[in-house]
């Protein structure tokens, strides 16, 4: 079982909410564990509130949208660049389109290393 994705519960695969499933009620509540946050919680709203206040959560979004944004994993060589995004993103009180905008105002961003045909930088 995966106790985070039971909050997703009520949700089909198109997204369509649901209440039951084969004439029974759905059961979507669940206990966050090994996080830097420990709760019960009961659906996808309330997991949503739970996930919002880890600090764990907030540094893996960060993170998350840095590799999608420059199209790759991070390096050591990032490490500035995500300590700055971070503390943008916090300043920001969490609002994604500042992560997202703060993303865009890097030197990382400017720069990006060209992939050769057959995998060689």
């Amino acid at each position: 079982m995966d106790p985070i994705g039971l909050g997703l519960e009520n949700y089909v695969v198109a997204g369509h909410y649901r209440t039951t499933e084969n004439g029974k009620a759905i059961d979507a509540s669940g206990q966050v564990v090994q996080s830097d946050i420990t709760a019960p919680f009961n659906g996808a709203v309330d997991l949503a509130h739970k996930l919002a206040g880890s600090d764990q959560v907030r540094g893996c979004v960060a993170t998350s949208w840095f590799r999608y944004a420059y199209g790759r994993a991070e390096t050591r060589d990032d490490a500035c660049t995500l300590t700055v995004v971070n503390k943008k993103f916090a300043t920001a009180k969490y609002d994604l389109k500042s992560l997202l905008v703060s993303l865009t105002q890097t030197d990382a961003f400017l720069y990006r290393n060209v992939i050769a045909p057959g995998g060689a930088q």
